[in-house]
C-alpha cells in the first residue's frame, strides 16, 4: 500500500528511533538493565548498548543523562572499571546535578573499591538529600556503617531500606544479615572483654 499524503516510509532502524524520540529513553534503560543481567553479554551485546544505543540517544536528546548513567553503570557491572564508570556518571551529573541515583552510584566505587569513605558518604549525603527514600543510597549507606564497625547504624538504615524494597528485599537482606552478624559478634566480644576485666 502506498504511503498517504504527508506520510513517510522509514526504512533503517535509525529512522525508526528518529520518529521515536520520546521513547528512546525508555528503550535504552530497559536494554541497560535487561542485557546484562540476563544475557551475559559478550561483546556484542555491551558494544552495542555503550558504543551504539546510548551515543544515539544522546545524540537524539543531548540532556538526557540517564543513557551516561546507565552506560556507567554497564562499565563497572561488566569490567569492573571505576574509571569508565565515573566519568560516564560525572558527565551525568553535569546534565543534571540533582539526580539522586547517579550521587549514589557514585558513592559504591568508594565504598568498594578505593574505601574513600568521606567521598562516599558526601555523594550519599547529596543522593538523600534529593530522594531519602532512594533504596540504594540507603543500601550504600548501610555498608559504610558497616565498613565502620558500626553494625546497629547499619541495621537502622538497612531495615528502612527493605521496608521500601517491594517483594523479596535482595539489595537489603544479605546486608542486613551481614550487620546482624557484625553486631552479634561485637557485642560477644564486648561481654568477653567485660568478663575477663572482672
Amino acid at each position: 500500500m502506498p504511503p498517504t499524503s504527508g506520510s513517510s516510509i522509514i526504512t533503517t532502524p535509525h529512522d525508526r528511533l528518529k520518529t521515536q524520540e520520546s521513547n528512546c529513553g525508555s528503550l535504552g534503560l530497559a536494554a541497560g538493565p535487561v542485557l546484562p543481567r540476563w544475557n551475559r553479554p559478550g561483546p556484542t551485546s555491551f558494544n552495542f548498548l555503550v558504543n551504539d544505543l546510548y551515543p544515539e540517544i544522546l545524540e537524539l536528546e543531548p540532556e538526557y543523562w540517564p543513557a551516561l548513567y546507565e552506560s556507567g553503570l554497564l562499565y563497572l557491572e561488566k569490567y569492573n572499571k571505576a574509571d569508565a564508570r565515573v566519568a560516564n556518571l560525572k558527565a551525568a551529573l553535569a546534565l543534571n546535578p540533582k539526580a539522586a541515583e547517579v550521587h549514589a552510584a557514585l558513592a559504591a566505587p568508594g565504598l568498594l573499591q578505593s574505601y574513600e569513605l568521606d567521598a562516599a558518604r558526601r555523594e550519599l549525603d547529596l543522593a538523600l538529600e534529593v530522594n531519602p527514600k532512594l533504596i540504594d543510597a540507603l543500601c550504600y549507606r548501610g555498608d559504610s556503617h558497616l565498613a565502620n564497625f558500626q553494625a546497629a547504624d547499619a541495621i537502622k538504615v538497612l531495615e528502612e531500606a527493605r521496608k521500601l524494597e517491594p517483594g523479596f528485599a535482595k539489595r537489603t537482606l544479605g546486608r542486613l544479615a551481614a550487620s546482624l552478624r557484625r553486631g552479634r559478634r561485637h557485642q560477644r566480644r564486648s561481654q568477653g572483654n567485660s568478663f575477663t576485666a572482672s
